[in-house]
């Protein structure tokens, strides 16, 4: 997972004249929340 977000980033700055947009990013908190558990009652806690 971080293998690829140093992949992207590292594509980018080959190509600093490539737009870097918000879709690019979807899958990868897509993976980063895919396992969340959503029903724990006090989020706090939970390490980000």
């Amino acid at each position: 997972m971080f293998t690829d977000l140093a992949q992207k980033k590292h594509r980018v700055e080959e190509r600093l004249e490539a737009v870097y947009r918000f879709e690019h990013w979807q899958s990868f908190w897509t993976q980063v929340f895919k396992d969340w558990d959503r029903s724990i009652g006090n989020a706090n806690d939970l390490p980000l």
